[in-house]
């Protein structure tokens, strides 16, 4: 679970929003450099993501039960609170593994990184509510049933 919320949040290795010293303490290095017995953050980091959009996934079709909220800014409204949830929640936690220097030294993990790591599961949470809004998930709303991200 771990790499596969690694490989997802480094987009593959193609576009690095933060440096390898980040993903290497992500992964569960401890802060004496000696193995990965640490915290492994990338699978709790990512089950919070899935459950954060999932959550606000239910609470735009099913839970708010207002037809004025069925425009499709509605939805980037959300998306909007979806992101800053997570980018809020992903940054803080290396960020006070830095603050506390609860970190390998010799990794050289900046703010930057962390910033760009936010920016990463933010955006990784904003693409699976809009697939899951694709989805026929939705169909069972009473009034959000047609709304989706590019359309009311």
């Amino acid at each position: 679970m771990n790499d596969a919320f690694a490989s997802l949040f480094e987009w593959w290795g193609l576009i690095p929003f933060y440096s390898v010293g980040l993903g290497i303490h992500l992964q569960g290095y401890d802060k004496f450099c000696k193995n990965f017995n640490g915290t492994p953050w990338y699978t709790y980091i990512g089950v919070i993501m899935i459950l954060s959009t999932l959550f606000t996934f239910a609470l735009f079709y099913y839970i708010i039960r207002n037809p004025r909220f069925n425009r499709a800014w509605n939805w980037w409204i959300m998306a909007l609170i979806l992101f800053i949830i997570n980018f809020s929640i992903s940054f803080s936690i290396p960020y006070n593994d830095i603050s506390s220097k609860n970190i390998c030294p010799k990794l050289n993990v900046r703010i930057e990184d962390c910033l760009g790591f936010a920016f990463s599961v933010s955006i990784w949470s904003v693409i699976i509510l809009m697939i899951l809004t694709i989805t026929p998930l939705r169909k069972g709303s009473i009034n959000c049933r047609n709304t989706t991200f590019w359309k009311p």
